[in-house]
């Protein structure tokens, strides 16, 4: 899902790997935002690690520059190599716009 403000980009989840040298995000996202004009992510935000989220995320960070990355994968993720992440945790908000975002989930660890 591409979400836009007037001046923010947020991309959550890329989609699936297809095979080993095709994904979902060369096939659908980086195309649908290079036709819109997006310059670069403000934020990729993955809702999990499962591969059917996650699968496409690196080929959007090579095609894309990426600001921000909030995700919950493992702090030695292969994807730390494109930009570090900083994990999702439930009450994270922000404005972008005039457009407020919130994390609903996962809970903060205790």
């Amino acid at each position: 899902m591409l979400i836009r403000s007037s001046g923010h980009d947020l991309l959550f989840d890329t989609g699936p790997q297809l095979a080993p040298d095709v994904d979902a995000g060369q096939r659908v996202p980086l195309p649908l935002m290079h036709a819109l004009g997006v310059q670069r992510l403000d934020l990729l935000m993955l809702s999990d690690r499962d591969l059917d989220h996650v699968g496409g995320a690196a080929s959007v960070m090579t095609g894309m520059p990426v600001t921000r990355l909030l995700s919950s994968p493992e702090e030695d993720h292969p994807l730390q190599k494109f930009v570090p992440h900083e994990r999702c945790l439930a009450g994270q908000q922000w404005s972008w716009d005039g457009v407020r975002l919130e994390v609903q989930h996962p809970p903060p660890q205790r």
